[in-house]
């Protein structure tokens, strides 16, 4: 091996060798925070039931925070996240998304 292969091989591997180690975005640093689902079970039931004294309480307690979308066995799985990651991304929020395995 010439000399300046050598010298080559040595700047590459000092320089990888200091380096820092690559650091991944931070998907919460990316977005002012996690999507509130305004259409979620609890904030259509608060919604829809005003007189009730429980809903101000469901309301605060459970309907304005974020809460994970469950999905599943869905023939049109790909339309539905997109429009609800849609939705989120529309308020600069970060969707919760959880999946459930297809029952065989």
């Amino acid at each position: 091996m010439s000399w300046t292969a050598r010298l080559a091989l040595s700047a590459t591997a000092l320089l990888l060798a200091t380096a820092p180690p690559a650091l991944a975005a931070n998907p919460i640093d990316l977005t002012s925070g996690f999507y509130v689902n305004p259409n979620s079970a609890p904030a259509v039931w608060a919604r829809n039931n005003p007189g009730d004294a429980r809903a101000a309480r469901i309301q605060s307690a459970i309907a304005n925070r974020p809460i994970g979308r469950w999905f599943g066995a869905d023939a049109n799985i790909g339309a539905t996240v997109a429009s609800y990651v849609g939705a989120a991304d529309s308020h600069d929020k970060l969707p919760v998304l959880v999946a459930l395995p297809s029952a065989r």
